[in-house]
């Protein structure tokens, strides 16, 4: 957990801790796999897991999950890997629903 806040900051210097944490706990089990670690913006397979991750979680419509996911990823285009809970947060805080992440 402690590498993921670290990554966080990274892209947020004031990150919301709690929402990290909740994260981190709901992302364990896919965590636990160094696939599952990282997401890959290169796999269209992946993208649209996360891009139904919002949707489903974050409330976000079809197409605002896909523009967010595309802004999440254009920020993170430097990160070879891109850590899944990093990329998760950041999709949360573009849209407004840090405090709608589950545990």
């Amino acid at each position: 957990m402690e590498n993921a806040k670290q990554d966080v900051k990274r892209y947020d210097s004031h990150p919301d801790m709690a929402a990290v944490e909740k994260l981190c706990k709901h992302l364990q089990a896919a965590m636990q796999n160094d696939d599952g670690k990282w997401v890959a913006v290169s796999d269209p397979e992946e993208v649209k897991r996360v891009e139904q991750w919002a949707e489903k979680h974050l409330g976000a419509g079809k197409e605002k999950a896909k523009h967010t996911v595309e802004a999440v990823a254009r920020e993170m285009h430097n990160d070879h890997h891109k850590n899944r809970v990093t990329f998760y947060y950041l999709m949360a805080k573009k849209l407004g629903k840090l405090g709608h992440i589950p545990s």
